[in-house]
């Protein structure tokens, strides 16, 4: 039984990445999708080593390492991103992207409030939005790299600048 779930998942895996584009564009993350929401990312220059048990999933690199629960798994797959950054989703459609020096928030309400915090609480940027609609643009080119959380309003982001 251990081996049918074993060989099962090691097979969706391998059609995962190769149905999801790794022809068409320069692929460099793993992505694991969790039923909260949230994601895992792990770069695939860091040759990330998955195993499976029967009731979780463990990535390992020589950088780090976590364990998901296969319950808790929704799915898993690849992405040509250089950055852990997505859509929020959750907060009435609110959109965040990192591309290279500059963090752009689209999608913001009159009156929401974008904050981005280093990873030990400092407060590195503060602004609240006063268009509907409107968008930010944040210059992080002078932010030393490393995890940084935005938060907007009450949806917390994790932003990772290398």
């Amino acid at each position: 039984m251990y081996r049918k779930i074993k060989l099962f998942l090691t097979a969706l895996f391998i059609t995962t990445g190769i149905g999801h584009g790794m022809a068409d564009e320069a692929v460099s993350n793993l992505v694991i999708n969790l039923k909260d929401g949230s994601k895992m990312v792990c770069l695939l220059s860091d040759e990330p080593k998955l195993t499976f048990s029967l009731s979780e999933l463990t990535v390992k690199t020589e950088k780090t390492s976590f364990t998901v629960p296969l319950d808790n798994l929704v799915k898993f797959g690849f992405e040509s991103s250089t950055s852990a950054v997505g859509s929020v989703g959750a907060d009435g459609g609110i959109d965040y992207t990192l591309d290279g020096d500059r963090l752009f928030v689209k999608g913001l309400s009159a009156g929401a409030r974008v904050e981005l915090f280093r990873i030990d609480g400092v407060r590195m940027f503060e602004k609240t939005n006063r268009t509907e609609n409107g968008s930010l643009e944040i210059s992080v080119g002078s932010f030393s790299p490393g995890v940084y959380l935005l938060k907007m309003n009450d949806t917390t982001a994790k932003i990772v600048i290398r």
